[in-house]
C-alpha cells in the first residue's frame, strides 16, 4: 500500500510540474487591430507587415522564466471575430475549440478603431461562457484587455479612460501597446504569463492533497 502511495505521489507530482511549466495564450479581437503583430514581436522580435487576415489560427512558442520557472509558452493568434447582421458576434466552430484549448486570454483592440473595441465585453461574456461548459469553472479564466496601435496615438478613437473603465469592470488589467515601436509588448505578455502561473497556483492548492509535498519539488511556487 505504501509503495503504491508512493507511486502516485511521484507521478502526480511530475503531471503537476508539467502543468506549472507549460501555458496556452489565446489572442483574440477583430480583423485589424494587430494580434498577429504583437504575437511576431513577442516571439520573434520582428514586425509583421501582414495584411492578410489569419485563417483559424496561427500557434507560436517561446520559452520564458516566470517567477524563477523556466516556462514554455503557447501562442494561440486566432482568426478576427465579427458582428453578425444582428450585432451578435460571429464566431466560427474553429472559436469555440481554441477558447475551449485556451488557458489565458489577451482580448485586443485597437485605439483607433471603435468598432474593434465595442465588440469588447461580448467577446469576455463568450470566452467565460465556453469556458464554463467546457471545465466547469466558475471564476473568470485569467485574461486582460489590450489597446494596440499607440504609436497612432494623435488619431485615438478610444481614450485611455474608456479602456480603463471596461477594465475596471472586468477586474483587470489594461496594458496599452505598439507592436510597431515595441511599446509595452513584452510587458503584455508577461502579465498575462504571470497571472496564469498564479491562477494555476491557486487551481493546484484547491485539488492537490498532496500540496506540502508537491511545493518541495519542480513545481514549487515563490
Amino acid at each position: 500500500m505504501i509503495k503504491n502511495q508512493t507511486k502516485n505521489i511521484y507521478s502526480n507530482k511530475h503531471r503537476l510540474a508539467s502543468f506549472c511549466k507549460q501555458q496556452r495564450i489565446v489572442l483574440l479581437g477583430s480583423t485589424g487591430v494587430g494580434k498577429t503583430s504583437l504575437t511576431t514581436r513577442w516571439c520573434y522580435d520582428e514586425m509583421s507587415d501582414q495584411t492578410v487576415s489569419t485563417i483559424f489560427a496561427d500557434e507560436h512558442g517561446k520559452d520564458v522564466r516566470l517567477k524563477r520557472s523556466n516556462v514554455s509558452v503557447s501562442i494561440l493568434d486566432v482568426s478576427a471575430i465579427r458582428h453578425d447582421d444582428d450585432d451578435d458576434l460571429a464566431m466560427m466552430t474553429e472559436h469555440y475549440s481554441y477558447i475551449r484549448k485556451g488557458e489565458a486570454f489577451m482580448c485586443v483592440f485597437s485605439i483607433v478603431d471603435s468598432n474593434s473595441f465595442q465588440i469588447m465585453d461580448k467577446l469576455r461574456t463568450e470566452i467565460i461562457r465556453i469556458r464554463h461548459e467546457f471545465d466547469y469553472e466558475t471564476r473568470p479564466p485569467p485574461m486582460i484587455l489590450v489597446g494596440n496601435k499607440s504609436d497612432l496615438s494623435s488619431q485615438r478613437t478610444i481614450s485611455k479612460e474608456m479602456a480603463n473603465k471596461l477594465a475596471d469592470q472586468w477586474n483587470c488589467i489594461y496594458v496599452e501597446t505598439s507592436a510597431k515601436d515595441d511599446h509595452n509588448v513584452s510587458a503584455a505578455f508577461k502579465t498575462i504569463g504571470t497571472l496564469l502561473y498564479k491562477w494555476k497556483k491557486k487551481m493546484l492548492k484547491r485539488q492537490c492533497v498532496n500540496w506540502k509535498h508537491i511545493r518541495r519539488n519542480d513545481c514549487t511556487v515563490v
